[in-house]
């Protein structure tokens, strides 16, 4: 009963905070100004500005590009433990499509993503020794500050030879915390435009151009891009990538096969937070439960 009265609180403040204040309008103006509010009561839970020569570099690199990349922080091996998983899963979906589902071979799937089911990823004891990853949690905390929290994941896989998906077309997240940051960790090497990399339009988060909550064509965004090019947010496997989600930014369309796995970092709970099914702190294994007590504010919407 407590379990289910805790749901039902963070479902609340979830729903009330994204579809009722959020989403009330999608009118340009109330998301500009809902952003720049939500940043100001960010800055003061957050403790104000960062401590520590790192933590104000790190921050200051966020502001103005969008993007980062910490190079060589996680264990190829766990993430080759990842993307075996990935792979043989019972059953994939797409966030796109509701009730949708696909079983069967990888190989044999006709269809341009496949998304490993939430409910799995968040029960892998992989998935959580790769959120545990103290360079993640570092970083995230000295941009959004120390009550940054895990609020989403997703796994997927990109297969080649598909040139249309709405997650191929620009846009920004604003459906999700102004204030956070996606983490991209890849289970391949992205590191040309043929592997279907990351891009971002750098420091488009504080511009109120292209604000509307849709996605937009290229050639929409010519006078943008050519005040602010285009950035490609390259990473080998082993690295991670930091991704500021209200600032512009679009997946391309890949040569050849592609496994990653995002999280949603966020003071403020992601809708999707409450559909969590948490795991127990004493469940863990021996190798992770003293990571995760330790860093209890950090897994306190997968763990309780």
């Amino acid at each position: 009963m407590i379990a289910y009265l805790s749901y039902l609180l963070r479902l609340n403040v979830a729903h009330n905070y994204i579809n009722a204040l959020r989403k009330f309008s999608n009118d340009p103006a109330w998301v500009a100004a809902m952003a720049r509010k939500e940043r100001h009561l960010a800055a003061l839970v957050s403790g104000g500005a960062p401590t520590g020569e790192l933590a104000r570099a790190r921050r200051a690199r966020m502001r103005g590009a969008d993007w980062h990349v910490e190079r060589s922080v996680l264990d190829p091996r766990l993430l080759g433990v990842m993307r075996d998983e990935l792979m043989h899963q019972h059953s994939y979906h797409d966030p796109a499509i509701p009730g949708w589902a696909y079983r069967g071979r990888v190989d044999a799937a006709p269809y341009s993503t496949l998304f490993m089911d939430a409910p799995a990823l968040f029960a892998s004891d992989t998935f959580l020794a790769i959120c545990a990853n103290p360079a993640i949690m570092g970083f995230c905390r000295d941009v959004l500050g120390p009550r940054a929290a895990l609020s989403w994941a997703w796994a997927w896989i990109t297969n080649s030879g598909y040139l249309e998906t709405p997650r191929w077309k620009w846009h920004r997240n604003n459906a999700e915390p102004f204030n956070a940051l996606l983490v991209l960790i890849p289970l391949d090497a992205v590191t040309t435009l043929d592997h279907g990399p990351m891009m971002v339009i750098p420091g488009s988060s504080l511009l109120d151009d292209c604000i509307e909550p849709r996605l937009y064509a290229e050639d929409e965004l010519v006078d943008l891009q050519a005040r602010l090019p285009a950035d490609m947010v390259p990473v080998e496997v082993g690295d991670a990538g930091f991704i500021n989600p209200f600032a512009l930014h679009r997946m391309m369309p890949p040569h050849r096969r592609q496994r990653m796995l995002m999280l949603l970092v966020s003071i403020g709970p992601s809708h999707r937070s409450p559909a969590i099914c948490r795991r127990r702190l004493a469940d863990l294994p021996d190798n992770l439960r003293e990571t995760v007590a330790a860093n209890r504010r950090f897994f306190h919407r997968l763990v309780r």
